[in-house]
């Protein structure tokens, strides 16, 4: 098989690894994996040459990290330092967003800087006894391995989440908080109404979906329209009262839940919903705001013992709804531990109102004779929205940026939280109302998929996709290569395709490819996405050729299961393969 086979006649590419168990090997056995990127050569078939390779293994910036920073606390025998006075709700300065960049066009392949170190390719596709390759492409002369087999797609799924949002909603589509009040010729504003849709990008900052003080817009604006003074009661309603609960989808480790890249949106969010907690081993959890602990069980069942020993868990029901967490295990009474660690809230309803008394009290806003409403059950749902829908004259509305930015800061650094509220949207919006919001959210994209696959001429590959949140993190996600490999296609032939584009980490350059493929002829040119779960390492991506005035967006998929010891030679791997595919395309007139 001649190296430019792998990519046949460049419509796709489609490769898989997984990684087993290991085998015994016999005295007549290959090298070892360990000795394969000093020792070998590349080869392709009967072709054998050098190619590009990174150095040492990048620190991916994927969300969905195995260990997270909570998990290593609690392995610590160190005390943590004590929680400082919590600020007020402040927010960061707004930054320029992205809203309106264009499609860019294929960058020319970057000079070798240095000599390649050698993978061997041929060595892992075929004659390693750790890992067993499959590959797929659709010239005639190409193997074809495993493009059946399923796989943990991980964060990869978020090109999916993403992908379905911009076809549905568009790339123009905004989150949209409204507030609505009643004024009077002294300027007080009584009922008062904020409506949240699930923006979530409230009191985060990020370059790419705007870093908004919404707290600060809200205010100038109530000024802007003559308030000088609250009075009575706020009422918060949601958009989607089955966006008040936060329930998290089978498959996702309970480790995850007490991560702040596991928290998920709600229609009110602030600060990603993860927040600062000062836990005492002997007395229990403090918040960095007391409206918090209001909102969010916590649970003690630790009691005096010989040694330090602790366990935080969260708590769930049976239909896997988010409570609280649980604090367990043994202290020494002298010295308990102290831990100061950023966990998931829930729902921020209150978090959020508390950021909006405080810009109101920075602002010089009276709010002595001021409480705040939650509306729950359908009576006050009502009643709120009711006074919301009287009040268009007077009403405020806040937009976020715009979808296509929250997907490039989606996408690009692979934040959880973004995919999720945008998951959650698209249920709201375009699936069955009846249904819970999780399902309507996987409906809506099943169906989207199914949609893409009809197009592609392989609709019996329907069960092939399956996902079950929008971020990657449940373990029953599940793929195969090839249908992951025919929805790429369709995307790339969407109208909002530019947008995905944009949104796709740039190998050697910047989000989670950034440290990967530099100084080849991937860098700057491939755009990819990788997936980061535990034994599960993915990238899928396009390798662009430009044909006269059309660019051409040729798709990639590598699935891979693997132990977590091989976890730097799988993407040592990957990126050799993709470096060799992007210079067959290259090299293709």
């Amino acid at each position: 098989m001649k190296s430019s086979e792998v990519v046949g006649s460049f419509g796709s590419v489609l490769l898989i690894l997984a990684i087993q168990g290991c085998a015994p090997q016999s005295s007549s056995a290959p090298k070892a994996a360990a000795e394969l990127v000093e020792n070998t050569e590349v080869f392709v078939g009967n072709d054998s040459y050098y190619l590009e390779q990174v150095g040492a293994a990048s620190h991916e910036l994927d969300a969905d990290i195995e260990i997270g920073a909570n998990a290593r606390a609690l392995q610590q025998a160190a005390e943590s330092p004590p929680l400082q006075d919590a600020p007020a709700a402040v927010e960061s300065e707004p930054a320029v967003t992205a809203d309106k960049k264009q499609p860019k066009k294929p960058q020319a392949a970057k000079p070798k800087a240095t000599k390649p170190k050698p993978v061997d390719i041929e060595f892992v596709l075929t004659k390693s006894q750790t890992i067993s390759v499959g590959l797929s492409a659709e010239s005639p002369k190409a193997r074809t391995q495993n493009d059946e087999k399923t796989f943990i797609p991980a964060s990869i799924t978020k090109v999916i989440t993403t992908a379905v949002a911009l076809r549905e909603l568009g790339p123009e589509f905004r989150f949209k908080t409204q507030i609505g009040f009643d004024l009077n010729s002294l300027g007080q504003a009584t009922n008062v109404v904020v409506f949240a849709d699930g923006d979530p990008t409230v009191g985060v900052l990020s370059l790419r979906a705007g870093a908004p003080n919404r707290m600060q817009e809200i205010v100038t604006a109530m000024k802007a329209k003559g308030i000088r003074e609250i009075v009575g009661e706020i009422k918060m309603v949601s958009l989607d009262p089955r966006m008040d609960t936060v329930t998290y989808a089978p498959g996702i480790p309970d480790a995850d839940l007490r991560e702040c890249y596991g928290s998920l949106a709600t229609s009110f969010n602030f600060r990603a919903n993860c927040a600062l907690a000062r836990v005492n081993s002997k007395s229990g959890f403090q918040w960095e705001n007391s409206s918090i602990a209001s909102f969010i069980s916590t649970e003690l069942e630790t009691s005096p013992g010989a040694r330090n020993s602790l366990a935080l868990d969260p708590i769930l029901t049976p239909e896997r709804l988010f409570l609280g967490f649980k604090l367990h295990g043994t202290y020494v009474a002298k010295a308990p531990r102290v831990l100061q660690l950023r966990l998931p809230i829930g729902n921020a309803v209150n978090w959020y109102a508390q950021g909006l008394i405080s810009a109101l009290k920075t602002a010089k806003i009276p709010t002595s004779r001021l409480t705040v409403k939650f509306a729950q059950t359908a009576a006050e749902r009502a009643t709120a929205l009711a006074d919301l829908n009287r009040q268009q004259a007077s009403m405020i509305v806040i937009e976020s940026a715009s979808l296509a930015s929250i997907v490039e800061a989606t996408n690009k650094p692979s934040d959880n939280f973004f995919a999720d509220s945008i998951f959650k949207a698209v249920g709201s919006r375009r699936g069955n109302s009846g249904d819970t919001l999780a399902g309507a959210s996987t409906a809506k994209i099943k169906a989207t998929l199914d949609y893409w696959l009809r197009a592609d001429g392989h609709g019996s590959w329907a069960n092939d996709l399956s996902f079950k949140d929008g971020a990657g993190l449940s373990t029953e996600n599940r793929a195969t290569p090839r249908a992951f490999m025919a929805v790429l296609r369709q995307i790339s032939r969407e109208p909002t395709f530019p947008a995905i584009w944009e949104s796709l980490p740039i190998a050697g350059d910047d989000g989670t490819l950034a440290n990967r493929m530099k100084q080849t002829v991937a860098d700057g040119v491939v755009r990819g996405k990788t997936g980061t779960l535990t034994g599960s390492y993915q990238l899928a991506g396009y390798i662009p050729k430009q044909r006269g005035s059309v660019i051409e967006y040729i798709p990639f998929v590598i699935l891979t299961s693997a132990a977590g010891r091989d976890r730097t030679l799988v993407r040592k791997f990957q990126d050799a393969v993709v470096v060799e595919m992007a210079a067959a395309v290259a090299r293709d007139p």
